[in-house]
């Protein structure tokens, strides 16, 4: 019984603080009734829906997608030893340096662009919208370039799992 009191006051704390004090910050517009009915007015609202989805979704196909075909071809192979080796440090950088970092690369006038014009002979950047361009792309490939090694990460723990615990069973076995 005594548990059943303490595993409603941990969702309690965790949802009601964060509440008490948005509504001590001022930030109360968040439950008010107008701004909920600005935000189903927009005209945007749609769009905005519509192309969150479509970033989640693509993104989350082809990093899923990118993933297994790295692990089928790879796994039990040397480049699959150097994987798991360097993985740790590619889930180290943070987010948002790895955003800013790619951000640097992929705008009009970004590390990329330079190169390109170098041996295009171009004299200014091209009017092509690379970051926060209306279809997400740039986003897309934030999140794949992020997350992959995130999900290859687990896959190879699970992989080392599975290996493992036969193992140990037909040991327990032979015992």
């Amino acid at each position: 019984m005594r548990f059943r009191r303490w595993a409603w006051g941990v969702p309690a704390l965790i949802y009601l603080v964060p509440l008490g004090v948005s509504v001590w910050l001022g930030v109360a517009e968040a439950v008010d009734a107008a701004a909920w009915s600005r935000l189903w007015a927009d005209s945007q609202l749609p769009s905005a829906l519509g192309l969150s989805l479509w970033v989640a979704l693509t993104s989350t196909a082809l990093v899923l997608g990118l993933t297994m075909l790295v692990v089928t071809n790879l796994h039990g192979s040397v480049a699959w030893q150097r994987l798991q080796a360097s993985i740790g440090g590619l889930l180290a950088v943070p987010h948002a340096a790895f955003a800013i970092g790619l951000a640097l690369l992929l705008m009009p006038s970004g590390l990329i662009a330079r190169v390109i014009a170098w041996f295009a002979g171009w004299s200014s950047p091209p009017d092509v919208a690379t970051v926060q361009d209306p279809w997400g792309l740039g986003l897309i490939a934030g999140l794949v370039l992020k997350e992959l090694p995130f999900l290859l990460w687990n896959v190879a723990a699970q992989l080392e799992r599975v290996l493992v615990v036969p193992s140990a069973r037909n040991l327990l076995d032979a015992a």
